[in-house]
């Protein structure tokens, strides 16, 4: 897997290899981790164009972390015909 890091983003990437009834198909792999300032979404055009799946995560013991999903979705919708949302609520080992 490589990685990059700036101070908005880090980028992995790796190629697997999915089999399926026999036919084996190189698929490419992106993980964008952004971060949730204002800077980020200025720039989110760049991260979610040409996405397939997308994976949104917030933390359950914040509130606006959930509601900025929306604009995630808005930015995802604006940029792509088609494709899959899968939304996960982190932090949940915390007590409170």
């Amino acid at each position: 897997m490589t990685s990059k890091r700036t101070n908005t983003c880090e980028d992995h990437s790796r190629v697997v290899n999915v089999e399926d009834n026999g036919m084996v198909t190189p698929l490419k792999l992106q993980i964008w981790d952004v971060a949730g300032e204002g800077k980020t979404h200025d720039l989110a055009q760049f991260f979610v164009r040409g996405v397939q799946v997308a994976i949104l995560v917030y933390s359950i013991n914040s509130k606006p972390s959930f509601h900025k999903l929306d604009t995630w979705i808005e930015h995802l919708e604006e940029s792509n015909d088609d494709f899959m949302i899968f939304l996960v609520g982190n932090k949940s080992d915390l007590e409170d």
